[in-house]
């Protein structure tokens, strides 16, 4: 039976449950994580019923803590920095760390330093599997390859170079991702791309003035993540992108999707941007009181409460490859801004309660 885990309100333990038919009654909650903890900063599932989290410590540095199941932890690395962790494949996890490189083939049990402070760091990374596999990771200004699973790493672009470099705020900026011969780099206020292999000189600017319908650089954009998401669409299997910006000029997060093969953008909706928003992920989940899988796309961040007049966190969802979206958490919710012309408004019909779209363990 899937598990499913979440960090608790106060950041300090999981909170997790196995029977997604059953009510709140259901769930449990995990003690504290040992340590001088601060705060838990990310919750990733690894193998089975393995998962670990990036755990902000009392002293400044940074942990990675280890579960089978999530109810009892413990620390297996402390460093200064963590910048990413990555599961590339399950039960094969690499971190970027202030003090290097770091790989676990054991779901994050046990982690061994493969490069030394001197590699080029990570805040995002791509896996792309292939008979030699690439491992593609964003440091912000450049984007770095590796081909022999972390040990040395070549610079493939220098992202200063490339229309929409702006050199700020690199760390929640940075985002890569791709599928089906094709990867997508975020460069600022603009996007970049390179066939699968991520090649040197084979990163080309993205013509976001053609494909992105309401694009407007008055508005100061800058893109904060760009997904891949190969989704199960209400008859078949289809390839479709995804872009976060955010519009600087007023604080909103826009967000576009690729619905066809056309690479043109649409966009659908907008929320208010805070810099520690999760973004958009694509969770592997099965429709309730069936074996029948399905890719659910959700976006998290902030709404506007007509009722309270007050910004609550919210997450929409997707079950249909990104047709179709419905809110969860709030009661009554307007996107913030209506612009460009054919902005989507999506409906007030809300689902109580959060249990559908929290990470899992399967």
């Amino acid at each position: 039976m899937q598990q499913i885990l979440t960090i608790s309100s106060d950041k300090k333990s999981i909170v997790g449950r196995y029977d997604p038919s059953i009510g709140i009654e259901g769930w449990w909650q995990s003690e504290q994580l040992p340590g001088d903890i601060l705060t838990i900063e990310d919750l990733i599932w690894t193998f089975g019923e393995y998962c670990v989290c990036r755990v902000k410590m009392q002293n400044g540095s940074q942990s990675i803590y280890f579960s089978n199941g999530g109810r009892t932890w413990e620390e297996r690395l402390n460093v200064d920095n963590i910048y990413h962790i990555e599961k590339v494949m399950p039960g094969w996890l690499f971190a970027s760390t202030s003090d290097g490189w770091y790989e676990s083939v054991r779901s994050g049990y046990d982690w061994t330093k493969i490069t030394d402070e001197t590699a080029p760091i990570g805040y995002n990374i791509l896996y792309i599997n292939k008979s030699t596999p690439i491992i593609l990771a964003h440091s912000g200004d450049s984007i770095n390859r590796t081909m022999d699973k972390g040990h040395n790493w070549v610079e493939v672009c220098d992202l200063e170079g490339h229309a929409g470099y702006l050199g700020t705020e690199l760390d929640s900026t940075s985002s890569i991702d791709g599928g089906l011969g094709m990867v997508f780099a975020t460069c600022g206020s603009g996007l970049v791309f390179s066939s699968a292999s991520g090649d040197i000189d084979t990163w080309t600017d993205f013509d976001l003035q053609a494909n992105f319908n309401g694009w407007d650089a008055s508005k100061i954009p800058q893109f904060t993540q760009i997904a891949f998401l190969e989704a199960i669409a209400p008859s078949k299997i289809t390839t479709r992108w995804m872009a976060r910006v955010h519009l600087r000029d007023s604080h909103i997060a826009r967000h576009w999707i690729n619905l066809n093969a056309n690479w043109k953008f649409e966009p659908i909706f907008d929320m208010r941007f805070s810099p520690g928003m999760k973004g958009i992920e694509v969770n592997f989940l099965t429709q309730p009181g069936t074996d029948v899988p399905i890719r659910q796309i959700s976006v998290s961040g902030e709404w506007h409460n007509l009722e309270t007049n007050q910004f609550e966190s919210t997450v929409i969802i997707s079950n249909s490859g990104g047709e179709d979206w419905e809110y969860l958490h709030t009661l009554s919710s307007i996107v913030i801004q209506s612009e460009p012309e054919g902005l989507k408004r999506i409906g007030l019909n809300l689902v109580s309660g959060s249990e559908r779209y929290q990470r899992r363990i399967a």
